[in-house]
């Protein structure tokens, strides 16, 4: 029966919510995002050798002026995303004091003479750097075209607005490949953003039930389905929909970008913050695959938390479009609670969960994924045991009721 009521509910679902146009429409959006970044690069990689142009570089293979002998290579370097990753590194290692200077590297290249003018410091952002150089290396991967370097977040934050914006201008990252733009999405939240438009989608389904319930809750209760059985089937449903909304275009995307673009890889180095007891935190380098992974589980457990509150607010409220808004505003709300390490509201944004910034700019190494999926898991259950309890009582509110009208029932009768 239970099998035959979620095939019914699902029929139902597509009947009136067309699931699946909206997930390619989601999906053209992410592909068109992807063309945006393509766009970006171009545009940017143009501007960058204006600029080394403009400050005398050209395509002389005998440099006589100074321009000419500091910028020329970097302007060659840039034909290619292997040529320029090849050049930078070693200007990498000019800069981190671990080489000398050269006729194709000076040291003094285009971008760094920004940071120069800007007396921003980057000797330890550049050894940084190079580390994930040489994990790329190692596991004969091709970097970001052009290579930026690592800041933290932390080192950001205490430049001023000027050297953040210069960063910014002349060290962007673009992410083409397939597995890179899944990352920029993760990082930009818009799996966030997904999990709102589903609660749109799947915020009346069980209000609606329980509204109709001559139609709806009450038939079912005469098939043999209790409410707590709904409750389950309901729950599933607003998961299963929610995990489509969000999943599928992000999972398309990623393959069709993928197909033109190429994927890259799943073992690209990408920076972490890890707890180092009273020392605060360490910067160490993990996977983007791994990121996206431990990113997913904690997405999936604040689906559940999600859902559950929905099926909470559809037993108090009974009212679809109430329901709908009460849970989109109550999970639109993330966006301005303040980070707290009991509140699953909090943990919305979940690359930055995951890789540890968000722990690390508010300085709470409690804040750690696993602990963090457990706190979301164990209000997910807190909750549905809570509308168990509702349903119990109310039944035996019920309960009495019947048996306190039957008894004056016969009373009467017999008098």
């Amino acid at each position: 029966m239970f099998k035959t009521y979620l095939r019914f509910e699902l029929t139902k679902r597509h009947a009136r919510w067309p699931v699946w146009l909206l997930i390619v429409i989601l999906t053209g959006l992410g592909i068109a995002g992807n063309f945006q970044q393509k766009a970006a690069q171009t545009a940017f990689l143009t501007k960058y050798r204006q600029a080394l142009v403009k400050n005398g570089a050209t395509k002389s293979k005998n440099p006589k002026t100074l321009g000419e002998k500091i910028f020329n290579p970097e302007l060659q370097a840039l034909s290619t995303p292997k040529a320029y990753a090849d050049w930078f590194k070693v200007e990498l290692q000019i800069a981190a004091g671990t080489r000398g200077s050269s006729q194709k590297n000076f040291g003094a290249n285009y971008r760094f003479s920004i940071l120069n003018g800007d007396q921003v410091p980057y000797s330890g952002v550049a050894k940084r750097t190079l580390t994930q150089y040489r994990l790329l290396d190692k596991k004969k991967l091709t970097g970001y075209y052009p290579q930026p370097i690592l800041f933290t977040k932390d080192e950001l934050a205490d430049m001023s607005a000027k050297n953040q914006r210069d960063i910014k201008t002349w060290f962007p990252t673009f992410y083409i490949r397939g597995f890179d733009y899944l990352q920029y999405l993760f990082q930009e939240n818009v799996p966030f953003y997904l999990l709102l438009i589903a609660i749109i989608i799947s915020g009346s389904f069980f209000a609606k039930e329980l509204a109709d319930k001559r139609a709806h809750a009450n038939w079912l209760i005469l098939q043999g389905e209790s409410l707590i059985e709904q409750v389950w089937t309901q729950f599933l449903m607003i998961v299963g929909t929610m995990a489509e909304i969000i999943a599928l275009p992000l999972v398309l995307t990623t393959i069709v970008v993928g197909l033109f673009r190429g994927f890259g890889s799943l073992q690209f180095p990408v920076l972490q913050e890890t707890p180092n007891g009273i020392f605060g935190f360490t910067d160490s380098f993990t996977t983007n695959g791994k990121l996206l992974l431990t990113s997913g589980l904690l997405l999936l457990a604040l689906i559940a938390f999600t859902a559950a509150l929905n099926v909470l607010a559809a037993y108090l409220i009974r009212n679809s479009w109430l329901t709908t808004a009460v849970v989109l505003l109550i999970t639109a709300s993330a966006a301005i609670v303040p980070l707290t390490d009991w509140l699953p509201l909090s943990f919305f944004n979940v690359w930055h969960i995951a890789d540890g910034s968000l722990a690390q700019s508010v300085e709470m190494p409690e804040l750690q994924l696993w602990s963090v999926i457990r706190t979301v898991i164990f209000w997910t259950i807190g909750i549905l045991f809570v509308v168990h309890l509702l349903i119990l009582v109310n039944q035996k509110q019920l309960s009495k009721f019947w048996n306190r009208t039957t008894h004056r029932s016969a009373a009467e009768s017999g008098s």
